[in-house]
């Protein structure tokens, strides 16, 4: 999916955890999910993100291939669990569903996700081409349903 896309997800996840939990600090932990939802592609050279983080993004793809390990769970149960241990546990909780919300949408593709990456060969695939009309129509609901819960 595109970064748009992935954003507007994550914007929706944020709406309903901010609908149901007291978060404290809504910007900080809207602003690490919004984040982490766009990390997965650090290791495409025409990513939005690795524009932004040229350096960092060429260091990823000298060890990581497209949804190869950084499509997989374990980046983001593995910063999960850093932040966790520093007692950063609602930091810790906005990355998780911000990574997860990006695998989550991506497994809605044509391409799919292998979650278990290199454990399991097993891919989570869908109906939606990256850029088409069932992405942007996607998008428009993704939309629509942010400005419901925001109205």
């Amino acid at each position: 999916m595109m970064y748009k896309t992935h954003l507007a997800f994550a914007v929706l996840v944020s709406l309903i955890i901010f609908k149901f939990f007291s978060i404290e600090n809504k910007i900080i932990f809207a602003g690490v999910l919004y984040f982490a939802s766009l990390v997965p592609d650090l290791d495409i050279p025409k990513s939005w993100i690795s524009k932004k983080t040229k350096v960092f993004s060429w260091i990823f793809r000298l060890f990581f291939r497209h949804r190869g390990i950084l499509h997989s769970v374990y980046p983001a149960f593995i910063v999960f669990f850093l932040l966790s241990s520093v007692d950063q546990k609602v930091l810790a909780v906005a990355f998780l569903l911000g990574y997860l919300s990006h695998l989550f949408s991506d497994a809605m593709t044509i391409k799919g996700v292998r979650l278990f990456h290199p454990l399991l060969r097993m891919r989570f695939a869908g109906i939606v081409k990256t850029g088409g009309l069932m992405e942007r129509l996607f998008f428009l609901g993704l939309i629509l349903l942010n400005i419901l819960l925001i109205v």
